[in-house]
């Protein structure tokens, strides 16, 4: 399979290893590095002060928190790991947005991470990545790196 990038022609055939995943990642390492479960968590938190406000969004904040957290875990650990191309990458308003392309059933997907408080400055547009994908939902991927520490990869040769 060749993917198109902006920067060029890249053959996805090509990728001499496979990853394989050995743990999943923390949820306050997702809270804190995933851009919406950090607006969700925080806003929970910050309504406290307001207490009659507080009984709804509280629950409700910490609800959807979790919840996007466990799916992101979830697609992480069970998922399928696949090789991806990073396409797009842009530092703004404190937050990393993150595009990438990959292959998945044969069919050519593109997926979007956003991320924050993480230091993204060594990945390159057209680098190499692993991505995990949702096999029910294969436009849901997230991207090793940004919430793997590097330790719990093994590389397969």
């Amino acid at each position: 399979m060749i993917l198109l990038s902006r920067t060029g022609t890249i053959e996805l055939d090509s990728f001499p290893h496979a990853f394989t995943m050995s743990t999943k990642p923390g949820r306050f390492s997702v809270i804190f590095r995933d851009y919406w479960s950090a607006i969700l968590f925080s806003v929970s938190l910050a309504s406290i002060v307001f207490i009659p406000f507080c009984l709804i969004t509280v629950p409700l904040g910490l609800f959807l928190t979790f919840r996007r957290v466990g799916m992101i875990r979830k697609v992480i650990a069970d998922g399928t790991p696949v090789d991806a191309v990073l396409t797009f990458k842009r530092w703004k308003k404190g937050e990393w947005i993150v595009r990438y392309q990959y292959v998945f059933d044969g069919s050519l997907y593109e997926s979007v991470n956003v991320v924050i408080g993480w230091n993204l400055y060594g990945m390159k547009v057209g680098d190499r990545l692993t991505a995990f994908v949702n096999p029910t939902k294969p436009t849901q991927a997230y991207l090793a790196k940004l919430y793997l520490k590097p330790t719990a990869l093994t590389v397969e040769t």
